[in-house]
């Protein structure tokens, strides 16, 4: 570098070098792979750096092919690496470019995936038989009440009777613990009543309060 002056020529690109310019010295290279002639060279980086990309490309190890790179194919008239084919569903000519290649294009590719896939008993959304519907339960339809698609709806249900005022009412039958008072408040008021009679005294409710609970839920009821 201390030796270089601006506009020397670069031995590889022949164009003129500069210090502003990024120099480093050139790969050492074999003279017989087209290295430099002397010991220490300056050359553009970008020089520098294509020289040993392109050798190092070289220099890898590549697949022999029986018909060589240059062959050209009298059908297509392209050169060609692996031997010429048909394809097995359009029946189209073409140069495979790995060995398990079946198909001239990816729509073949995709039948023969199909055919392989139905040989080993897959058969299509389109031609899978449909199952069989489920017969609707028969209910009690209403006047001028249409029964839905899918059937009516089948809820498990239990009839309880209040503790309190004696009505008559409906619950889910699934419950944890099965239903014993209605859900008018005076009779949820006198849950909760007997609930802490029951917790801080030991005792039960008076009969006459839950009579008068009752009487008044048959008059309003």
């Amino acid at each position: 570098m201390a030796l270089h002056r601006d506009g020397d020529l670069c031995w590889r690109c022949g164009q003129p070098m500069y210090k502003w310019q990024k120099l480093n010295r050139d790969h050492v290279i074999d003279r017989a792979l087209g290295g430099a002639q002397g010991p220490a060279v300056l050359a553009h980086e970008h020089c520098n750096k294509s020289a040993g990309a392109r050798l190092g490309n070289k220099l890898q190890p590549r697949p022999r092919f029986a018909t060589g790179r240059d062959t050209i194919c009298s059908t297509c008239g392209r050169p060609y690496s692996r031997a010429p084919r048909r394809c097995e569903i359009c029946g189209a000519h073409y140069h495979p470019n790995h060995d398990r290649q079946r198909s001239c294009s990816r729509a073949c590719g995709l039948e023969v995936k199909r055919r392989n896939q139905r040989a080993r008993g897959w058969v299509p959304p389109a031609q899978r038989p449909k199952p069989v519907p489920k017969p609707r339960r028969a209910g009690p339809v209403a006047s001028g009440e249409r029964e839905p698609k899918n059937g009516w709806p089948s809820t498990a249900i239990a009839y309880y009777t209040c503790r309190y005022c004696g009505k008559t009412g409906i619950t889910w039958a699934k419950a944890r613990q099965p239903r014993e008072v209605c859900a008018d408040r005076a009779c949820q008021l006198l849950r909760l009543q007997a609930s802490n009679w029951r917790t801080r005294k030991g005792m039960e409710l008076p009969a006459g309060l839950i009579a008068a609970v009752a009487a008044r839920s048959s008059r309003q009821w």
